[in-house]
């Protein structure tokens, strides 16, 4: 069999998490046994970081809708037996071959935050057509799949789970501490883009609330980190800080390179990733990857991954978000004993891939 992939997004300067979690599925089904050759189409200009088998290709298209004018053209040849689509609806749309296409979640039908109005009208025009086109589905969490079917009963039968997984960070940089001014185990840690869907207007909100009340009693203050890349409407997330004087308290990283998140991940107290809504939540199963725990939502996606290893709020309650903050920052004991649970967490999200029902 030969699988046509479109990689057009490994163009983008900065990893998205499509782009971890795509780079990840194919590096665990190059680790199979298997004659399959995958034909990867990139940009021109773009580069993959990853090994690929010696039977595997690489092809570099020309950038705009000329990549999906040459894909097609790929896609119609006679060698091609099916079509992976990771990141791109257009994809799934046009392509005369099988169709596996990758649905990280279902936000577009979500609604109690403010969303991204282009991304939201193009997804919500395309996604009917995809899941008609598309011969098999791939989600990133049960949880998407569980909202798959109750908008599209139809995707119970093609449909299957494929969670996402830590990435690895093979290059370190070990003066992470005393590049961002941190000490070990004095900060609390959020991974992730500067966007409204982060929930992060609330996440401070009891962040504000928990150093209030600890300079009123004398405690030890610890330092929010902040470390991600500006998405829209970030703005409203600086000027609280700012408004708000947590400037202080909050250390605002920007983009983070890959090479210094492994000692962010280890140096830090524990998590906070509370989300309004996700598909899966890489942050969260990467802290688990480092022994750490989080404070996450209380639903989804969220919830299926933390299970037991973490403590679960309401995300629009900043009281709780205060109090689970304070709870984990005071309590060693409490952070022991939640980490006793990340062992058998981290089991059940491992996913077992077979070709055959992928496509």
């Amino acid at each position: 069999m030969t699988i046509l992939v479109d990689l057009h997004a490994f163009a983008d300067k900065h990893r998205t998490g499509k782009h971890t979690y795509t780079a990840q599925l194919l590096q665990r089904l190059s680790s199979q046994k298997s004659s399959d050759v995958y034909i990867l189409a990139l940009v021109q200009g773009s580069k993959l970081d990853f090994s690929i088998p010696e039977h595997w290709k690489v092809v570099y298209l020309p950038k705009g809708i000329a990549f999906y004018l040459v894909f097609l053209s790929y896609a119609n040849h006679r060698m091609v037996s099916a079509i992976l689509s990771p990141t791109s609806f257009i994809t799934s749309l046009i392509c005369p071959k099988p169709v596996t296409t990758i649905i990280y979640d279902l936000a577009v039908y979500q609604s109690g935050f403010v969303k991204n109005f282009k991304a939201f009208i193009i997804e919500q025009m395309l996604l009917p057509s995809v899941i008609k086109t598309s011969q098999k589905i791939i989600t990133i969490s049960q949880s998407v799949k569980d909202e798959l079917a109750q908008h599209f009963p139809e995707t119970t039968t093609n449909t299957i789970v494929i969670n996402g997984s830590p990435r690895t960070f093979s290059s370190i940089n070990s003066d992470v501490l005393s590049k961002y001014e941190l000490s070990k185990d004095k900060y609390i840690l959020y991974v992730g883009t500067i966007e409204p869907r982060k929930n992060l207007l609330n996440v401070l909100a009891g962040f504000k609330q928990m150093i209030t009340i600890f300079k009123k009693n004398g405690k030890s203050l610890p330092t929010f980190v902040l470390a991600g890349g500006k998405g829209w409407d970030a703005k409203h997330v600086l000027n609280y800080i700012s408004k708000n004087n947590l400037s202080s308290q909050v250390k605002v990283l920007g983009y983070v390179p890959d090479t210094d998140m492994r000692e962010l991940y280890n140096n830090s107290c524990f998590l906070v990733y509370i989300p309004l809504y996700e598909g899966f939540g890489l942050p969260l199963i990467e802290a688990l990857s480092f022994g750490k725990v989080s404070v996450s939502t209380n639903y989804g996606a969220m919830k299926e991954v933390i299970g037991q290893a973490g403590l679960l709020v309401n995300p629009k309650n900043s009281n709780q978000i205060a109090f689970a903050l304070s709870a984990l920052w005071l309590k060693p004991t409490l952070r022991i004993n939640l980490e006793k649970n990340i062992t058998a967490q981290l089991k059940s999200l491992e996913s077992r891939i077979e070709l055959k029902r992928i496509f």
